[in-house]
């Protein structure tokens, strides 16, 4: 992977999906963009969360010298990070609900892409204790694939209308809250 070329691309991403609306207008272009992110990040060792994530979004394509400031800044965060206490998915979930921690937190420490999707059954299902620590987990872990994470970001595509459909074919693949996602997005659309 081409560091620099990378941050350049996620720069114009981040400029473009502004322009779009941000995530909720274009959940394609979202998506793709968390992949990236994720894909760099991790070349460094470091999860996808909140904090990381910030360094590489820009408002403007970056210079030369920020291309090379922000490559060194990642290196020595990474040194940090792997260094760290590591814990299992139920512990950093426990604490996650516990504390009433930020999606955006935990779940790259997870290594769960975020999503609309991964962030409903976060906010909407783990914090609100509606399901259990195991079952939460389980969902996650379905979202760690390739093709349940393409359809779920065509299913948060708002321009999508083969919903149904999405929905039917996620089910089949065992994730457990999708009808909930879709009327609490219908409930959002109608309140906007």
């Amino acid at each position: 992977m081409n560091v620099k070329q990378t941050l350049l691309k996620l720069a114009s991403y981040n400029i473009k999906l502004r322009k779009l609306g941000g995530p909720e207008k274009n959940g394609l272009l979202f998506e793709k963009m968390m992949k990236m992110e994720d894909e760099l990040l991790d070349t460094f060792g470091l999860p996808l969360n909140a904090d990381y994530v910030e360094l590489i979004r820009f408002s403007s394509i970056p210079s030369e010298e920020d291309l090379h400031q922000m490559i060194a800044l990642l290196h020595e965060l990474a040194q940090d990070y792997l260094l760290g206490e590591v814990k299992t998915s139920h512990e950093i979930l426990t604490q996650a609900l516990q504390n009433e921690e930020d999606a955006i937190l935990v779940l790259p420490e997870l290594k769960v892409q975020l999503s609309l999707y991964t962030l409903f059954v976060y906010d909407e299902i783990l914090l609100k204790e509606k399901d259990s620590i195991p079952h939460v987990w389980d969902e996650f872990k379905l979202c760690k694939d390739e093709k349940i994470r393409s359809l779920i970001a065509n299913l948060s595509d708002p321009n999508t209308d083969e919903v149904a459909l999405l929905s039917i074919m996620l089910e089949a693949n065992g994730l457990r809250y999708v009808k909930q996602f879709i009327n609490e997005k219908k409930n959002v659309l109608c309140l906007n």
